[in-house]
């Protein structure tokens, strides 16, 4: 099992290859900040690059404006909880947009289209160069993220949690 999980995850490297090499050649990186990128890039997943690229690359993949999906399937729930993973501390790489509420009240917008880019996502990107990763890779992330929610999954999917609390 540890050798299939290697193995799936030495698919980031020529990545990791890329950001090494930009970060050599980069005047305007100093030694902390290269040591820095190359930590946080060496800690996300496979996955999680491939959901980086697809936010990178907006105008091929423009995100609908629904929630990040819930489902019982594990492939969705997988990567709905890897973009949680990007959105959230410690990573912080995406971010929600800032809305105002009907009463005025400060929140943020949870669809999927109001999900950017911090500049940490944006550096990391650029000096992995991730829009390079085939299409092939990000498209089936990309439909599992924009396709409709089946109501009766989503409430298979209440009603099982509902039943366990």
């Amino acid at each position: 099992m540890l050798a299939a999980m290697d193995a799936y995850e030495e698919r980031k490297v020529p990545y990791l290859g890329n950001l090494i090499a930009n970060v050599s050649f980069a005047e305007h990186i100093d030694a902390p900040s290269a040591h820095a990128a190359l930590r946080r890039a060496d800690d996300l997943s496979w996955l999680e690059l491939r959901i980086l690229g697809i936010f990178d690359d907006g105008e091929s993949y423009p995100m609908p404006a629904r929630p990040i999906p819930k489902s019982s399937d594990w492939p969705t729930w997988t990567v709905a909880k890897a973009l949680q993973e990007l959105i959230n501390p410690p990573k912080s790489l995406l971010k929600n947009a800032r809305s105002t509420g009907s009463r005025g009240q400060m929140g943020y917008d949870l669809n999927l289209d109001a999900i950017s880019m911090q500049s940490g996502g944006t550096l990391i990107c650029g000096l992995m160069e991730l829009g390079s990763i085939p299409k092939s890779d990000r498209s089936p992330i990309f439909e599992m993220l924009s396709r409709d929610q089946e109501p009766e999954e989503h409430e298979a999917a209440e009603f099982g949690s509902a039943q366990r609390a």
